[in-house]
């Protein structure tokens, strides 16, 4: 089950950017799923801050 939030701290490196994240969940494991409007893209970002995979992609 997702249980959204109401913001959580991202860091971004110069490979990986969010344009413009429009909702951010956690999973039952702790990682939160965050979704870029901008890029049509979730990226799975782990507990322990490591981007697990991105889905999606503009285009």
């Amino acid at each position: 089950m997702l249980r959204p939030i109401d913001s959580v701290r991202i860091a971004e490196s110069d490979t990986l950017m969010l344009a413009r994240p429009t909702h951010i969940v956690v999973g039952p494991r702790g990682d939160y799923f965050v979704v870029d409007g901008a890029e049509a893209r979730v990226l799975q970002i782990s507990a322990r801050e490591q981007v697990v995979r991105v889905l999606g992609r503009r285009g």
